[in-house]
């Protein structure tokens, strides 16, 4: 973590620009030379972060979808998802009566 003076200075000031800059250590003197990340790891890291952002974003956009899918079924009338049905075999009736109704 940098001095919050130093993180102004870099981040605000053009490539090839030297700036003056105090902080609570003294005076420095500040030129940004390259705008792009000084750190092969934090080169690496970046593809890790836009993949991870990547799908944050896919997820919302698929949440987002499926409420606006939600809400145009509601609108519509198709609040509930129908109820399964269910049936039984061999019917009631028949399994009282002891009959099996599989042979016919």
């Amino acid at each position: 973590m940098m001095v919050p003076e130093f993180d102004n200075a870099l981040f605000t000031q053009k490539i090839g620009e030297t700036k003056i800059v105090k902080s609570s250590f003294g005076y420095h003197l500040v030129q940004v030379e390259d705008g792009g990340c000084a750190h092969p790891i934090a080169q690496r890291g970046a593809a890790t972060i836009q993949a991870t952002l990547f799908r944050q974003r896919a997820a919302a956009a698929e949440e987002n979808y499926a409420q606006a899918l939600t809400s145009e079924a509601i609108k519509n009338g198709l609040e509930r998802p129908p109820q399964p049905i269910i049936l039984k075999w061999p019917p009631r009736a028949a399994r009282r009566a002891g009959r099996d109704l599989s042979a016919a």
